[in-house]
């Protein structure tokens, strides 16, 4: 069914030439959530052809209010939400060029991503965003990223060299968290009480199957026995039939009421004031869960048609969240070193601060975000801007410049150099070594691979120059290697690619020299003018 009549009006719309380009663009899109799914529609309906998108979460029952190709059974079956997506999309579409992978951003080297015309940021952990910028800086690709909260939102777009990336807010003191969605797998504790706060609606407002049942019961044994059997499903049972076997074995822990019971040591090892302070064991969270939920269930029994809005100091619903949480962290607690028990004190700030995600806010965004492509495929770099939706006021919409690049930053600044280099297998580490001196006038040289030291030639150890000296003998292998000079502002980070084919050279790198020197030449003037800028200050402070 695709489609003429995109061609037919993207052709206006573009003129000839911009419409090929937008034809021919391999595009990017890192996550399909509220606002990944909304991109994925806009560039569809304004000629996109080819799209590769990345998720590795299933689809979970939350996700179906702002993602328009979900549906119930597939949150039932926890299928690929990536995949799911794909096929949706090529069932309207199937002249379409869809590749979809059910896998992590972080999976992905700079190779990968080398591949793309444009890449679009639709994740919301912050560590994985900033992955994908650096990923972006090495791989000299544009990204383009959003965010929402509520009725607000944002777009900004990252060129290295000329608009700040994603790691110069830390620079900047400007350290953002990212927002915040119900994830499958959660990442972070935020993602667990974004998922309680799910689960609650579901269970005491919309009332999901079996709890219809419940609120008849008189029996409060039969009532404890359902509640334990709710608390099986949803922490042992669903997890051994939603996800795969392996990721199952080696992440993560199911656990039903009974063996929770069991779990009695308190996980709190820091002193605390407050009781509120403390976090509980598994044992505690278990009768926690057990005697909200019992104590929810008859407030609902009295008052079945009103909503239980959930009040940070109401003590039913806190311990009931609470619990909750800590038991879905539990489940999860070997996937991301960034999961960590919560305290009802942590619970109380996270409920308080969370903003729900509004469709609408997404689609305001994604629409941005795909206007903003087509910029950077015309090279109408001027007139990217990034842009503020305002939750409130005349001007929904505003936009301000772009933040030029900050020159102390980690990944954008070209104090780092990244090195493509297509090498024969029968080079040697030193042979390497004098490809860097002769080339990128490096001198006094250490080489390290994954932080470990290969060669240095400032180290006066006996021992530790003959370790050396037999590692240059040492044929390259492929990844990454960094270089540095003992005087050097510039770190090289250096991407081996070994190639069997016949090449005039040894090594034959994927940046021209003169690239490498200028951008050298600019990280050099924007240190020389921050130092006289500091000088200045300094000067004028001590006028007499």
């Amino acid at each position: 069914m695709q489609n003429p009549n995109i061609s037919k009006h993207v052709s206006l719309i573009h003129g000839p030439a911009l419409s090929d380009k937008v034809k021919s663009a391999n595009i990017l899109i890192a996550g399909v959530g509220g606002i990944g799914v909304e991109i994925i529609k806009n560039l569809v309906l304004s000629g996109f052809t080819r799209l590769t998108l990345i998720d590795f979460d299933v689809v979970d029952i939350s996700n179906l209010n702002r993602n328009l190709y979900l549906k119930k059974e597939h949150a039932i079956q926890r299928q690929s939400k990536v995949e799911v997506v794909a096929k949706t999309i090529l069932e309207q579409y199937p002249s379409l060029e869809i590749q979809a992978l059910n896998q992590s951003i972080m999976n992905f080297q700079p190779d990968f991503f080398k591949g793309f015309d444009v890449i679009f940021c639709a994740v919301d952990a912050l560590i994985a965003r900033e992955y994908l910028g650096t990923m972006c800086c090495i791989a000299n690709k544009p990204m383009i990223e959003a965010g929402t909260q509520g009725f607000a939102g944002q777009v900004k777009m990252q060129i290295r060299g000329k608009f700040a990336c994603n790691m110069c807010r830390r620079f900047r003191g400007e350290i953002e968290e990212a927002g915040c969605s119900v994830r499958a797998i959660p990442r972070e504790p935020i993602h667990a009480v974004a998922w309680a706060k799910d689960l609650f609606g579901r269970l005491f407002n919309k009332l999901e199957e079996g709890m219809k049942s419940l609120l008849l019961m008189e029996d409060e044994e039969r009532m404890k026995n359902m509640g334990i059997e709710i608390f099986d499903q949803l922490f042992c049972v669903n997890l051994k039939t939603s996800y795969d076997e392996e990721l199952l074995e080696k992440y993560l822990s199911p656990i039903t009421y009974k063996e929770a019971l069991e779990i009695q040591e308190e996980n709190s090892v820091r002193e605390v004031i407050l009781e509120a302070q403390k976090i509980w064991s598994i044992e505690k969270c278990a009768k926690n869960f057990l005697e909200g939920f019992g104590a929810l269930v008859k407030r609902k029994k009295n008052k079945p048609d009103e909503e239980i809005e959930i009040d940070k100091d109401d003590k039913d619903i806190m311990r009931f969240l609470c619990a909750t949480s800590n038991l879905r962290i539990y489940n999860f607690l070997k996937v991301d070193a960034k999961l960590k028990y919560i305290s009802l004190f942590e619970l109380r700030e996270k409920v308080e601060n969370m903003v729900p995600t509004i469709s609408s806010t997404n689609s305001i965004v994604a629409g941005i975000q795909v206007a903003e492509a087509i910029k950077c495929l015309k090279e109408d770099y001027g007139s990217l801007k990034k842009m503020w939706v305002g939750q409130y006021g005349n001007d929904k919409v505003e936009s301000v410049r772009l933040d030029p690049t900050n020159f102390k930053c980690e990944a954008c600044s070209y104090k780092k150099v990244y090195l493509d280099l297509r090498v024969r297998p029968d080079v040697t580490l030193g042979e390497f070594k004098e490809f860097m001196e002769r080339n990128y006038c490096v001198k006094e040289v250490t080489i390290t691979r994954e932080n470990r030291v290969l060669y240095d030639e400032t180290d006066d150890d006996e021992d530790m120059k003959e370790i050396y000296e037999g590692n240059l003998k040492r044929l390259l292998n492929k990844g990454l290697l960094s270089v540095n000079g003992l005087n050097d502002p510039f770190e090289f980070h250096c991407y081996i690619e070994l190639t069997s084919e016949e090449m005039g050279a040894k090594i034959v790198p994927g940046i021209a020299r003169e690239k490498v020197v200028e951008q050298q030449r600019i990280y050099l003037q924007q240190v020389y003018d921050d130092e006289k800028q500091k000088m200045m200050k300094l000067y004028k402070r001590h006028i007499f």
